[in-house]
């Protein structure tokens, strides 16, 4: 697919607005549903069978149960750390907070105008936070599609409380942006540009990827911290490995999405302790460059046959 899979959030967008907007709701619903329904076709008939992550989902059903991927009190609150560690930029958490809420505070005041007439940039903002709420991952970088309408909506609200006249509202909208501004200045003060090995490009990415082409199956499927680069240049199945949970939940995963190996980058990575306190579950069959490839037996958790 040329998009990511919560990218199907764009269709109820297009379709509520089409609805909201139309003067002939039910003939534009028809016509954005039955477009949606031909262009989805399309696309699960051009990608790879089972691809993307709804696979992960179906894998995450079948080791831990349905029940599983319901959100829960422990979601939420990694949730909530994943939106203020945007703001964080490198700071301390408390900086994140601050102008996480700050800039909350500020969009909701930007964006009150705007529901007297729901728009599609409202509804996308709805619709994918809805999916990203849902999915059983919390990561910062989740939210980066949204970050720039929430900045758009928080400057237009620290406009609307400065245009109000009232020095009250002035001096709330001033004291509102300071975290905001603090967090960027130290954020744009701390940035460093990501290295080859974090990225999975380089020498050293080139020959991982050259050895999994060469001596794997075409459908090997891997554990490693960069699933989407080796799966574009592996054309192998790739998952991110599991933040949270035990070694036993882990390897129970790896056996119902039948993972046949982990990729290890150098320095720090979440596989790397897994491999290391259950020495008898792998075997290392590739080092070079910074980058290890380690099988796992088949008489544990099911390599691929």
């Amino acid at each position: 697919a040329v998009t990511r899979t919560i990218g199907v959030v764009l269709l109820p967008t297009l379709l509520a607005t089409l609805v909201l907007r139309s003067r002939r709701p039910l003939r534009a619903a028809l016509l954005c549903a039955g477009a949606g329904a031909v262009l989805l076709a399309a696309a699960l008939a051009l990608a790879p069978e089972g691809s993307g992550y709804l696979r992960q989902l179906r894998d995450l059903a079948a080791s831990r149960g349905a029940a599983s991927l319901l959100p829960d009190a422990e979601h939420v609150r990694r949730t909530g750390f994943a939106v203020t560690d945007i703001w964080a930029a490198g700071a301390s958490p408390w900086t994140g907070r601050a102008a996480a809420l700050a800039a909350a505070l500020l969009a909701a005041v930007g964006i009150a105008p705007r529901l007297r007439r729901v728009g599609a940039a409202e509804l996308f903002v709805l619709f994918y936070l809805a999916a990203v709420f849902l999915w059983p991952a919390s990561q910062a970088r989740y939210f980066v599609p949204v970050l720039p309408l929430w900045v758009l909506y928080a400057v237009a609200g620290a406009e609307r409380l400065v245009r109000g006249g009232r020095p009250a509202a002035r001096a709330a909208a001033a004291v509102a942006a300071l975290p905001v501004a603090a967090a960027y200045v130290v954020g744009l003060g701390t940035w460093e540009a990501p290295g080859a090995t974090g990225t999975g490009v380089g020498p050293g990415a080139a020959g991982l990827y050259g050895h999994v082409r060469a001596h794997t199956p075409p459908d090997a499927r891997f554990v490693t911290a960069i699933p989407r680069s080796l799966a574009l240049f592996t054309g192998r199945a790739a998952a991110p490995p599991s933040r949270d949970g035990s070694d036993a939940e882990a390897l129970a995963f790896m056996e119902g999405a039948r993972i046949g190996y982990v990729a290890l980058r150098a320095g720090e990575d979440l596989s790397r302790g897994l491999v290391e306190r259950n020495p008898a579950r792998f075997e290392r069959v590739y080092a070079a460059g910074g980058h290890e490839v380690f099988r796992l037996l088949a008489d544990s958790v099911g390599a691929p046959e």
